[in-house]
């Protein structure tokens, strides 16, 4: 009998599916009952390692010296990318610093380079998934957020409701929880 082989993996497709498995759920709050799905940072620092990115760009036929740019300056877009069938396009990402993670989701068509604007609706459609809304202390006072932005509350329970108010006690994905100082426990001498 013949030894058969397993077709070779095709590691977009590994990619995409890894990170579905691993979204977290966010309440919208235009409507209390309706979720919306984000990828934590953390899960996109974890999967996206050297070896990983390596054998993505080698995939897409891009060379494997970019993979310190994108491990540290670009996961997210590199995601985005790789959602919407254009990981190939990462280099032309990279070449620019207006178009690394820290200016996402604010990244325009205007922003991207001539061959990467035909395909910025996809682009601007997958972004928010990899794009939750960091709290900061100090920072929500008066916040207007675009509709497609994902708020990271994981869960949430009324602690009082009255007919023009309503309070609630909520949870916050911990990679977005930035409105409590930080408690450092010390060990006793």
């Amino acid at each position: 009998m013949a030894a058969t082989t397993a077709p070779p993996s095709d590691v977009a497709a590994d990619c995409i599916e890894y990170l579905r498995q691993k979204e977290a759920w966010a309440f919208d709050p235009s409507s209390p009952d309706a979720r919306r799905a984000f990828v934590p940072i953390h899960v996109l620092q974890r999967y996206f390692d050297k070896p990983r990115i390596e054998r993505l760009l080698s995939y897409f036929h891009r060379s494997a010296a970019d993979w310190r740019w994108i491990q540290s300056d670009y996961l997210a877009v590199f995601a985005v990318l790789i959602t919407i069938d254009k990981g190939a396009y990462i280099t032309h990402f990279t070449w620019h610093d207006h178009l690394a993670d820290d200016r996402l989701p604010s990244i325009s068509a205007s922003d991207l380079p001539p061959d990467c604007k035909s395909f910025f609706p996809q682009f601007a459609a997958a972004r928010w998934r990899f794009c939750a809304q960091t709290l900061r202390k100090g920072r929500l006072n008066e916040k207007r957020f675009p509709p497609e932005t994902i708020i990271p509350i994981t869960s949430y329970r009324p602690l009082k409701e009255g007919p023009d108010s309503s309070t609630y006690k909520v949870k916050i994905h911990p990679d977005y929880n930035q409105l409590a100082d930080k408690v450092r426990m010390l060990k006793p001498c």
